[in-house]
């Protein structure tokens, strides 16, 4: 076997390793982890090392990607505490995959890698009303109980059906003849009840955005009438959630309370502390505006300020509870900057391919991941952050999708 062959076979490999990584990572921390890995080692091992280099030269998300990554390499110099610098440099190596995986993607195998999505949220939202119907699972398929989800934080949890939602009702509505929608129709109604049900807040949020984005593609208007109907039936849909879900009527409520309560000086509540921890972040930045504290010495400084403001506070010496007063304590100005570089590059590369079938699904994608992050480190959470490379490398890929669509979707 001569040496391409065999490169060819690894790379055969890799593209179908991918293909089952839509499937896997929703559902296994540590299948994706082997995955990952495996399709990084074949990366590394199968040559064709000027195409890769070009492809990602070529592809202006994967340079504000990795740039972005670069500040936590450069962020060790000015961390006093490099055991927790190199830590958190760890978590944030997902980022490098993204590049990896647009390599490995294929357009021919779009279908495969939505439909291994769709029955992974499937087999979740199975386990989910298992839960609900108090019938017992082992212990690793029982994350909350109290919210009937299965494998992830009920943060995390509605974010991946709330994606599953989007990506099936545009089937719906793009192919309204279908003969799937004997399926289509019913799994629509199963991911609303379900998100209901298992409360998290910043799915449900997602999923009010997809809502909006399927609406804005479905009328053929002019887009200011489009974004108008868009946001009205927007609030229609959480009107009527509100009026006749129990259990999203009471989080909804639970918000506003909290914001009333933080307003007595009450602090000690789930938005709450949150209003806490983003003030404590702004003042470790005060002191360090261009570059932060650094990654390795956020917790260190996180501690002291808290002790210093809150001293009878319980609190998350790693957590703030939002991405980006995580990011301006840790990298300051610097690192915000590049933060949204990222979303700008997102959207720039979105809005220069309109005809491209995914057009609306990016924007979707990179609006949830803006709005989520305002309320927690989604970009440095394992599921969520694996989810972000997941998506990001198919929706950001010069190859994926028909890049002369005409018709809705």
């Amino acid at each position: 076997m001569t040496l391409n062959v065999l490169f060819k076979k690894l790379n055969f490999t890799a593209e179908y390793l991918v293909i089952s990584l839509f499937f896997i990572q929703p559902l296994s921390v540590v299948a994706t982890n082997i995955i990952t890995t495996l399709i990084f080692l074949i990366y590394l091992i199968s040559g064709n090392y000027k195409e890769k280099f070009n492809k990602i030269l070529n592809n202006k998300v994967c340079i504000a990607l990795l740039l972005f990554f670069s500040l936590f390499l450069i962020g060790i110099i000015w961390s006093k505490n490099l055991s927790m610098a190199f830590y958190i440099l760890r978590k944030q190596r997902r980022f490098l995959l993204i590049p990896i995986l647009i390599y490995y993607l294929k357009n021919k195998h779009k279908n495969k890698y939505l439909t291994g999505y769709i029955m992974a949220i499937c087999v979740i939202l199975f386990l989910s009303f298992l839960l609900y119907f108090n019938i017992n699972l082992p212990e690793k398929m029982t994350y909350e109980k109290s919210h009937f989800t299965p494998l992830h934080h009920h943060v995390n949890h509605n974010i991946f059906i709330a994606i599953g939602f989007f990506i099936i009702l545009k089937r719906f509505i793009n192919n309204y003849k279908s003969k799937m929608n004997f399926i289509y129709i019913p799994l629509i109604f199963i991911m609303i009840i379900n998100m209901v049900l298992t409360k998290g807040r910043a799915g449900m949020g997602v999923f009010f955005i997809g809502l909006f984005f399927v609406c804005f593609e479905y009328f053929k208007l002019f887009t200011f009438k489009k974004i108008l109907i868009s946001i009205i039936l927007v609030i229609i849909s959480f009107f009527v959630l509100y009026e006749y879900s129990i259990y999203f009527n009471k989080r909804v409520d639970a918000g506003i309370n909290d914001i009333k309560l933080y307003q007595s000086n009450k602090k000690y509540t789930s938005l709450g502390l949150r209003f806490v921890f983003w003030e404590v972040c702004y003042e470790i930045w005060k002191d360090n505006k261009i570059v932060g504290v650094g990654q390795g010495d956020f917790s260190d400084e996180f501690v002291f300020n808290m002790k210093k403001l809150y001293p009878r506070m319980m609190y998350w010496k790693n957590n703030p509870h939002s991405y980006y007063f995580l990011t301006i304590a840790r990298h300051g100005i610097l690192g915000l900057i590049l933060l949204f570089y990222v979303f700008y590059t997102m959207y720039k590369y979105s809005f220069n391919n309109k005809k491209n079938e995914f057009f609306n699904f990016r924007l979707f994608f990179i609006t949830s991941y803006i709005f989520i992050n305002f309320f927690a480190i989604y970009l440095e959470d394992h599921a969520a952050s694996s989810l972000f490379m997941l998506w990001s490398a198919f929706l950001f890929n010069n190859t994926i999708g028909d890049f002369n669509y005409e018709k809705l979707g």
